[in-house]
């Protein structure tokens, strides 16, 4: 995806105040546990599952989308996706439980692949209009991950109307995926940019951390 394509959006990214939230706040947390996890981040629909279903078939451990599976226990069999996000602070609030409770169940020395990791529900959050709150703040800086990849939308393939779950259209993938980018940089990652490639360069572009991560 273009420069040109992602500079539409680019007014929609972070403040400078919240930037400066998150900075301020990820210094201050001397506490961080450093962990050998790796985040897949980027918007909805841009390819992360494919990549992960393929680190799994090589017996890698991945912690899928666990968003995905709070909105479908939500849903059950009778509610929508847009009704179950009319409380949407409600909503992240679950999320980040659900991802808390998981992370203390893992071993922070092993590798593990996050589909999502905490720091994404502050990008959710913010490109849904709301702040942050403490807990918020505080669970994403909890874990010091060793290597966060954002990948890029694919928004051309994309139908949020054909999708069960996820409602983000291309404004908003744009969105999320320079949000989410600039929320990892400011808890101080570094982080690697997955172009739309083939399965199998995405695929050695993710498991080349392996060689420079311990």
């Amino acid at each position: 995806m273009s420069r040109q394509f992602f500079e539409r959006y680019r007014t929609l990214g972070l403040t400078t105040t919240r930037t400066c939230i998150l900075r301020e706040y990820a210094a201050f947390r001397t506490n961080r546990i450093t962990t050998n996890w790796i985040v897949i981040s980027g918007p909805p629909h841009s390819g992360k599952t494919v990549i992960l279903n393929e680190l799994r078939k090589q017996g890698y451990m991945v912690v899928e989308d666990l968003a995905r599976a709070v909105i479908q226990n939500m849903m059950g069999a009778t509610k929508s996706k847009e009704f179950v996000r009319q409380d949407y602070l409600s909503l992240q609030d679950e999320i980040r439980d659900r991802m808390l409770e998981h992370a203390r169940s893992l071993n922070p020395n092993e590798r593990v692949y996050w589909d999502y990791c905490l720091p994404d529900n502050l990008a959710f959050l913010y490109c849904n209009g709301w702040g942050w709150s403490r807990k918020h703040l505080e669970a994403a800086t909890m874990y010091d991950f060793a290597k966060v990849f954002i990948f890029d939308p694919i928004p051309l393939i994309h139908d949020p109307v054909a999708d069960e779950i996820r409602v983000e259209g291309v404004k908003t993938q744009c969105r999320l995926r320079l949000t989410g980018a600039q929320v990892y940089r400011a808890l101080g990652y570094r982080i690697a940019r997955v172009k739309q490639r083939s399965i199998d360069e995405r695929l050695r572009m993710v498991l080349s951390s392996n060689s420079n991560v311990t």
